[in-house]
């Protein structure tokens, strides 16, 4: 989907002109909601962290995360987003709270 109006950059280039794959797979990361390890001896907020802890090894720049307050405190995500740029997927008002600004949809 195109947008209608604005523009949107990434590091000072216009976001046409920038090769999404090369993006998607050396600057961005993704914290999904539902956690995909394997490992039943760890509780939902370790499988969380470790993810989290993934994505600062990987160095991206930016890092969208999908409700991840579920099984985690805020302080592990103000943690992160004092670091890297995050954007926050939530229903949850704490997160809401910490946030620099919120987009409501």
């Amino acid at each position: 989907m195109r947008a209608n109006s604005g523009e949107i950059f990434y590091n000072g280039v216009e976001i046409g002109a920038v090769d999404m794959a090369f993006i998607r797979k050396n600057c961005m990361a993704v914290v999904a909601q539902k956690d995909f390890l394997r490992n039943d001896n760890w509780s939902g907020g370790e499988r969380k962290k470790f993810t989290i802890a993934e994505t600062f090894d990987k160095n991206s720049g930016v890092v969208i995360m999908d409700e991840p307050d579920n099984n985690l405190d805020d302080s592990g995500i103000k943690n992160l987003r004092e670091k890297i740029m995050t954007i926050i997927i939530t229903h949850d008002a704490r997160l809401v709270e910490i946030a620099d600004s919120v987009i409501e949809i």
